[in-house]
């Protein structure tokens, strides 16, 4: 199972072919070089039986020869695996940030931000380590073959004797490699919990500084971390076992053989440079047995991740775009929702019901109603994050189903009620919708959405660096923003999420005077409830229990409820 997510891996591998050759002949020449150590340690005994000063200079010249090559392919080969290992991580990371942008959202409801920031971050670095370790099997398990070979090149008996401890070794690797991959994955998971709570203490640290909850907040974090430190601290008692346990195994082996090789030499049927040859290859041997069993130990916890990893890239978008999906080349903004229901695929209660009704072009629809009634649903429906459970809602007399999603999105403008400003200029926040736009075009945006004047108060003008969250803007301002970025999309439909319900009496008035310019010649839906916003709409719509209930414009709706006025204005229908 966990062998076809690391073949997949291979695609991503392709461009660094090259780099991957030279970083194998480095392998080849280092492994040479560690090899060549045996045949030399039987020179240097026979030289020192009959030492003269010409085979001294001659063996520790050889000696540093094979050093200087084995170490400096070595660093060779570390460097060509560490940029192969790195970049294919690069790619795999990117096609994973792609693919959760991609995925609709119901997947971003049913997951914390800290599990998708371990995916990202904390289980492809995992993946990392264990290519670099993969590389190193090669040359490891080369030396190891080569060594054995010479073992029994030497004497064939005292070979066999030596491999006994091998089944151990293997079977110690196997046993502790599925340990550590059980481990791995409880750490990421543990990763992932502490990811998601700083994530959300961080984002509303005003609300725990409000309540002065400091103190219970880093009770609990210290809970979280806690049992992220029992989940670390055994996986780390089974790794540092894993060394001395198998070097143990080695040992007693390597005793054994010394006891076995006296008694040959005690028959006669191993000569003195024989043994130093023989002991150079077992010393050989011990290293790259080691090593692998160490990235044996990397690879079991890149395993655990790499399943973490393609848990993602393998989820379905429930919401697709069609491989013949439409890009008509004009829209007039004209939509019908047809006995459209819906309910959220955890849940079985809907929350849009039998909703059936038509707006022409450039018209205004107002929606109010309690909490919960699925008035922000109907939104998220009409910019096709979800579909439709049943019926359907058809644009210019097309199914969205039928039209691609990035030409849906740029006929449509949202405003919401808590805009997202990003840690970056005043004009590349006005201009994220239109990448293109130029600082004419974003200064008429920001000047037809009363942001021009308090913009060119700011230090560095457009140029200016918004905080996290837009921290050193007001409410107005940023509203204000977020409409200037609308505008420039120039959309054909806009929808207004409650665009001012958070503000004051004066930063409503300059956003209210904003909103009237965005929604000239185009069909509006506004979601609110305060009457500045809903009084000129040509229909109005209470949307109770999923249900629209009433469809008519404000007069009507006024004359069926005459406390309605009062009713908006205390906030009791919204």
């Amino acid at each position: 199972m966990k062998k076809k997510y690391w073949l997949r891996l291979l695609p991503l591998c392709k461009d660094h072919l090259l780099e991957a050759l030279l970083a194998i002949f480095c392998l080849v020449i280092s492994a040479a070089s560690s090899l060549a150590m045996v045949p030399l340690a039987r020179f240097i005994s026979e030289a020192f039986g009959s030492l003269t000063l010409e085979k001294l200079n001659l063996a520790v010249s050889l000696a540093i020869l094979a050093y200087f090559l084995k170490y400096l392919f070595a660093y060779s080969q570390n460097l060509l695996i560490a940029n192969i290992s790195l970049q294919v991580v690069a790619k795999l990371r990117s096609r994973l940030f792609g693919q959760i942008l991609s995925l609709s959202l119901d997947f971003h409801r049913n997951q914390r931000a800290g599990e998708v920031a371990s995916r990202l971050v904390s289980d492809v670095s995992l993946v990392r380590d264990a290519l670099a370790f993969g590389f190193e099997l090669f040359p490891n398990g080369a030396i190891l073959i080569g060594a054995i070979a010479y073992l029994f090149v030497i004497n064939w008996r005292l070979a066999l004797f030596s491999l006994i401890g091998i089944p151990l070794v293997g079977f110690a690797i196997n046993q502790f490699g599925s340990r550590i991959r059980g481990a791995s994955h409880q750490i990421q998971g543990k990763i992932a919990d502490i990811l998601a709570y700083i994530q959300e203490i961080i984002s509303g640290v005003l609300v725990v500084k409000g309540f002065g909850q400091e103190k219970a907040e880093q009770a609990r974090f210290d809970l979280i971390n806690d049992r992220h430190f029992l989940a670390t601290f055994r996986g780390a008692q089974i790794q540092a076992l894993q060394n001395p346990a198998i070097a143990t195994i080695q040992i007693v082996a390597f005793a054994g053989v010394i006891w076995f090789a006296g008694w040959e030499i005690l028959h006669a049927r191993l000569s003195t440079p024989d043994l130093f040859a023989f002991g150079a290859a077992m010393g050989v041997a011990i290293d790259p047995t080691l090593a692998i069993s160490n990235a044996w130990g990397k690879f079991q916890l890149a395993s655990a991740a790499l399943v973490r990893v393609y848990e993602f890239l393998d989820a379905v978008p429930s919401v697709q775009e069609k491989k013949d999906a439409l890009s008509p080349e004009s829209s007039q903004g004209s939509l019908v929702f047809d006995k459209v229901s819906f309910s959220y695929p955890e849940g079985e209660r809907k929350v849009l019901e039998n909703l059936d009704f038509s707006l022409p072009p450039g018209k205004m629809l107002a929606l109010v109603g309690p909490s919960g009634g699925g008035k922000t649903t109907f939104a998220n429906l009409l910019l096709r994050f979800y579909d439709p459970s049943e019926g359907r809602i058809l644009l210019d007399g097309f199914d969205l189903k039928d039209l691609s999603l990035d030409w849906l999105r740029c006929q449509i403008g949202y405003v919401p009620q808590d805009n997202l400003l990003f840690r970056t200029s005043v004009f590349e926040n006005i201009r994220y919708g239109k990448p293109e736009a130029t600082l004419e075009e974003v200064i008429a945006a920001a000047k037809a959405a009363n942001a021009d004047e308090f913009i060119e108060n700011l230090p560095q003008k457009y140029d200016s660096l918004l905080e996290e969250r837009a921290t050193n803007l007001s409410g107005g301002q940023k509203q204000r923003l977020a409409i200037a970025r609308a505008l420039l999309r120039n959309p054909k439909i806009l929808i207004l999420d409650e665009a001012t319900s958070a503000l004051d009496n004066e930063s409503e008035t300059w956003v209210q005077e904003s909103l009237e310019r965005l929604m000239r010649g185009r069909t509006v839906i506004v979601i609110a409830h305060r009457l500045s916003t809903i009084r000129n709409a040509d229909r109005i719509g209470i949307i109770q229990d999923g249900r629209l209930s009433e469809l008519s414009s404000y007069e009507e709706l006024l004359a069926l409820y005459p406390k309605m006025e009062k009713n908006l204005e205390s906030g009791l229908i919204r």
